[in-house]
């Protein structure tokens, strides 16, 4: 190869076998209009293009990095937009993801038979949560539960109301009810209450809440409890009142379901 001082104007490799190898000993620089290459080029190692490049069939076996627009048949796509297939022999075209798909499922099982000392007028956690961290501010999180319950046989509160809280907020509350509810007992669920104290079993249950966190940060969604009957009352989980060991008496399982649906 001549001397790099004096450059080279042409270059031409010929022969029906093997493979010819340019060698330099820092870097080769190609710097015409065009270069044009009718057969297949390897790369072995890093491959930068600062400008424009067209290529008619690229096989990519590492890690891609973009610094700049993605320019797919002289179009950019508008932001949020995907690169969507069209199917062997044809160009990928930009498109605005569906809403509506399930992006994430988180399932928290509570089986634990136990009590809560709720008081009176006062939200009462119920031990039954979830969390969950949204992939992005746009989604929205459907929240399913269901919680087997008995209350203290003494005095059933039967102005027991259940709730959800994420963190700190109370979604009975937020969004405030088109109707003012005053000193009532706001709640999103009633407790289902056949005979407290007796052996037959209790059950709250909600489906189908949808929450609009705006959030990508880890939130906690909690079951909540309040009575009014005018004293502290106790609430079982998972168990009844009266837990006497034989078949006329129910044990269950309380659990807990989000879903992040994509916005």
């Amino acid at each position: 190869m001549a001397d790099k001082s004096f450059g080279i104007k042409e270059l031409n490799l010929i022969g029906a076998s093997g493979t010819p190898t340019i060698t330099s000993p820092n870097n080769l620089n190609l710097n015409a209009s065009n270069v044009a290459i009718s057969t297949d080029v390897t790369v072995g190692r890093h491959l930068d293009v600062d400008g424009h490049a067209e290529f008619d069939n690229v096989n990519i076996a590492g890690v891609t990095t973009f610094s700049s627009a993605i320019n797919v048949s002289s179009s950019y796509g508008t932001s949020g937009q995907v690169l969507t297939s069209q199917g062997s022999g044809s160009a990928p075209q930009w498109a605005t993801p569906a809403g509506g798909k399930i992006l994430q499922v988180v399932h928290q099982r509570y089986s634990t038979a136990t009590s809560v000392s709720c008081a009176n007028n006062t939200w009462s956690a119920a031990n039954l949560n979830a969390s969950i961290t949204p992939s992005s501010t746009s989604s929205t999180i459907l929240v399913y539960f269901s919680l087997m319950h008995d209350w203290s046989a003494s005095n059933p509160p039967y102005e027991g109301m259940f709730n959800l809280f994420r963190d700190s907020t109370n979604l009975a509350e937020n969004p405030s009810p088109s109707t003012a509810p005053g000193s009532r007992n706001l709640g999103l669920v009633p407790g289902v209450i056949t005979q407290a104290g007796s052996d037959n079993p209790k059950q709250a249950s909600v489906s189908g809440y949808r929450d609009s966190p705006s959030t990508t940060s880890s939130i906690t969604y909690t079951v909540y409890v309040r009575q009014t009957v005018g004293s502290t009352q106790t609430l079982y989980l998972n168990r009844l009142a009266s837990d006497t060991n034989n078949s006329n008496y129910e044990r269950g399982v309380s659990w807990i379901t989000l879903m992040e649906v994509q916005g």
